[in-house]
């Protein structure tokens, strides 16, 4: 491959993999181990090359070659990640008969990734709190995976149509990828922040069957989910599609053209259900709503065994033994905290500078913040109020 050129005709990847099956090598030589030139809709006068993986390098060779290498302990492979230049955070758990194979693998902190994961790729960056279930399986030229994502079990991440340059999965920040859900990243996949993809949802960057010499068509082109957006299970969009900022699409539609902002669309093929989706609320409304989040938030954590005690209308103190900390709920009054309560936990939507020494985690509704330490109790509350499509950003 390495005597190609700029002026060399290039046939499709599957021109030769036919090639390589009537010559007897299938088994030997492997898609993903091919640097093909996919020919691209654009128009242009030169072709890129693909990223791929260094096979010269001693434990890309072993993760390949050796199975050895999946029954390690994690902090076994780990210790074998940093011995190669890698960057693995704290609190990283790669479990049992998972591996990761790249050129240039990045781990942040508190991520977790699961029994039997494989994730392939020449770049690999995993942002912090992330977790990605068992049996998953990624392959891309670039895998960048935003901070606190929720990856389910059995997701496939491929390249089902021939590797391009531009065959990358990229996901912002807090989103959902449900159970059996399929991304295709024959060209890039660029999905925002705050956005669920439900159980089964399917993500297609390239259809075609029949040949194009009949007069049929094929269609390569990237996919953009913007934030906050809700993919239906079942649903699949089709390539060259964007799907606008805070759009729902419906369980079991076919997307095959753009999605507007703020709009439903559903049904086979998708169409308009209703618009204006987003709406702008009175602060006494969001007050209301928030109050009634607060009383959730209480009755769910005495679920998880914290003690409850109601002070008034705007005070609520949450105590738990295990993690030796108190959270305080309300909704304005900063003057009702005292020196003595020993609030650890802050949760309010009218956050001063006046409020205990004690104090070391601060929620802020209003402007959707964290500032302080983050640790079990408060991923707890995040979650919560993540489930109700509620992001916090850190101050």
């Amino acid at each position: 491959m390495e005597a190609l050129t700029r002026n060399t005709i290039i046939f499709t990847d599957f021109f030769f993999l036919d090639i390589i099956s009537a010559l007897g090598l299938v088994g030997i030589i492997k898609e993903r181990d091919l640097i093909p030139f996919i020919q691209d809709e654009r128009q242009t006068t030169q072709v890129d090359r693909c990223l791929i993986l260094d096979r010269q390098n001693k434990l890309i060779q072993h993760l390949l070659d050796d199975e050895s290498f999946r029954i390690l302990s994690s902090e076994e492979k780990i210790e074998k990640y940093k011995d190669n230049d890698h960057k693995i955070g704290k609190n990283v758990k790669i479990l049992k008969g998972a591996v990761l194979i790249g050129n240039k693998i990045e781990i942040h902190d508190n991520v977790s990734i699961g029994v039997g994961t494989y994730i392939e790729s020449p770049e690999i960056n995993i942002g912090a709190n992330t977790t990605i279930g068992n049996d998953c399986e990624f392959v891309a030229s670039s895998i960048r995976i935003g901070e606190r994502n929720k990856i389910s079990n059995n997701v496939i991440v491929d390249i089902s149509g021939g590797r391009s340059p531009d065959s990358n999965l990229i996901t912002g920040r807090d989103c959902l990828i449900a159970y059996e859900s399929y991304v295709n990243v024959c060209r890039q996949v660029l999905i925002g922040q705050n956005v669920a993809l439900s159980p089964k949802s399917m993500i297609f960057t390239h259809s075609y069957w029949q040949s194009v010499l009949d007069g049929y068509t094929t269609n390569f082109g990237p996919v953009t989910i913007e934030d906050s957006s809700w993919v239906g299970s079942m649903a699949q969009v089709l390539p060259n599609i964007t799907v606008g900022t805070g759009s729902i699409i419906t369980s079991n539609s076919l997307v095959k053209a753009n999605v507007k902002p703020f709009t439903m669309v559903g049904g086979v093929p998708a169409e308009l259900i209703k618009e204006n989706l987003k709406k702008s609320l009175s602060q006494s409304k969001k007050e209301k709503i928030i109050k009634g989040l607060f009383f959730e938030l209480g009755n769910w954590l005495y679920t998880q065994h914290f003690d409850i005690e109601k002070i008034n209308e705007n005070l609520t103190i949450i105590s738990n033994d295990k993690f030796k900390k108190s959270c305080f709920l309300f909704e304005k009054n900063m003057s009702l905290l005292t020196e003595s309560d020993a609030i650890d936990i802050i949760i309010s939507i009218n956050i001063t500078d006046i409020y205990p020494k004690t104090v070391k985690t601060i929620f802020d509704i209003n402007n959707l913040t964290i500032q302080g330490p983050v640790e079990t109790i408060e991923y707890m509350i995040i979650e919560f109020f993540r489930r109700r499509g509620i992001c916090f950003q850190w101050k």
